[in-house]
């Protein structure tokens, strides 16, 4: 007999009315709950990932939003920021239901990476976020880049017209330019037919016609006709890079690019930070349109901060998270030196030591990852070392007397190595490559 495998579900709404098999037919309509099934060996084979797409989203419905029409598995992971070998967590997006989010929040989501927020602004014709305000006025004081969106429900052009003035005028109250990024949330399933095209760009449109002219789309990967998908929206309309696409794989890690044909990929809804309650959205982004990436002509700097409390240094490709480090008291060394192109270089990793506050980079995924098991804190991929023999070495020195965050020191200097070791630093190795 062939061995079954027994896996486990949250059930939250009926799951015959969306054509899954009657193995699965346990589910209540109204009750949450969590289910063991024994399923063959193939049932569930190419499931690494789910489509929210039936995860509603809505603030006009809120039981709706309670009741999923999906199959989720909970094993799904959660994603706590700062972990080694996850996808890159470039930009958040916010509603009513993440309540009020600091200043000191944001900062917070910044030492991380996250440089963007898309904030809820608006739905229908009748629901505007009441936490649209803060969450916008402060993502900009903490210097994050601010997009938003208005979660659709439109099915004629009459109804796109009105919810695109809708959206507009909440967003003209907000205060924000005409430049900003506008998006269309698109995934109330009643918005799934065959004039979901023709309205959409009667929506686009009027945003048009209103002065802003940013108009991106958001929506789950299976609303689209790309890849093995024939959904209902057009792509090649539309345009794959104006696209913010949703597609969660169930264990997210590093090498995943998934959806790098459009202009953003949402990778997880269960982002959690360290101080904060509750979960985020958080998603890549490969086109910088909602983030506030690194400069094109600064593009591979990797500045250095020195920290005069414990002697620390922080190496960072992020202007941002350098700039958070000079706000609170480090000193600005400016570009330590150039980062290998991530396309073709060698991943540095660096971790961080939470009881003597040091930032340590490897190449190394063994002794990367041996530090994590001893407690340092893995905070992925940091910038990439050119690979071979090519572009410059960076020298690790080592001072045996100093047991503080500053024990480890990186140069590409032999200068200030020889310096250093003739006042007793411990020459290490050449740690990495750095650009010419």
């Amino acid at each position: 007999m062939k061995k079954k495998n027994v896996c486990r579900f949250l059930v939250l709404s009926t799951l015959a009315t969306i054509g899954m098999p009657a193995v699965f037919a346990e589910a209540t309509e109204t009750t949450q709950e969590v289910v063991e099934i024994e399923l063959q060996d193939n049932l569930l084979e190419g499931f690494d990932f789910y489509l929210p797409e039936e995860e509603k989203n809505s603030d006009l419905n809120p039981e709706e939003t309670a009741v999923r029409g999906f199959l989720t598995r909970t094993d799904v992971d959660d994603v706590r920021a700062g972990e080694g070998n996850r996808p890159r967590a470039d930009f958040i997006d916010v509603s009513s239901h993440n309540g009020n989010i600091s200043v000191a929040d944001y900062q917070k989501m910044m030492a991380y990476g996250v440089t963007g927020v898309i904030v809820k602004a608006t739905e229908g014709t009748s629901y505007r976020n009441p936490n649209a305000g803060s969450q916008v006025n402060n993502a900009l004081q903490a210097g994050l880049k601010v997009s938003v969106y208005h979660y659709a429900h439109y099915t004629s052009g009459e109804a796109a017209n009105a919810e695109a003035e809708y959206f507009a005028n909440y967003v003209a109250e907000l205060g924000l330019p005409k430049t900003v990024n506008m998006v269309d949330d698109i995934e109330e399933g009643v918005m799934k037919n065959a004039n979901l095209n023709p309205t959409t760009a009667a929506f686009t449109s009027r945003l048009n016609q209103l002065g802003y002219n940013n108009v991106y789309y958001y929506t789950s990967l299976s609303w689209l006709n790309q890849s093995s998908y024939s959904g209902p929206f057009s792509v090649d309309q539309f345009g794959a890079k104006n696209i913010w696409v949703a597609q969660y794989p169930y264990q997210p890690d590093a090498s995943m690019n998934w959806n790098n044909g459009n202009a953003a990929w949402q990778w997880s809804s269960r982002y959690y930070v360290d101080g904060i309650a509750h979960s985020f959205d958080i998603s890549i982004d490969y086109t910088g349109l909602f983030s506030n990436g690194v400069s094109a002509e600064a593009e591979g700097s990797v500045y250095r901060a020195y920290n005069p409390n414990n002697g620390g240094h922080l190496y960072t490709l992020n202007k941002i998270e350098h700039n958070i480090a000079i706000n609170q008291g480090w000193h600005d060394e400016k570009v330590a030196f150039k980062a290998a192109d991530a396309s073709n270089g060698v991943p540095v990793y660096r971790v961080y030591n939470p009881n003597s506050g040091e930032h340590f980079l490897t190449k190394d995924a063994n002794e990367y990852n041996h530090l994590g098991s001893l407690g340092w804190r893995q905070e992925g991929i940091s910038f990439h070392s050119a690979s071979g023999n090519g572009g410059k070495e960076v020298y690790r020195v080592y001072n045996p007397n100093d047991k503080s965050a500053g024990s480890h020191h990186y140069t590409n200097s032999k200068a200030e190595v020889d310096w250093l070791v003739g006042q007793g630093w411990r020459y290490e190795q050449v740690a990495f490559r750095c650009a010419d």
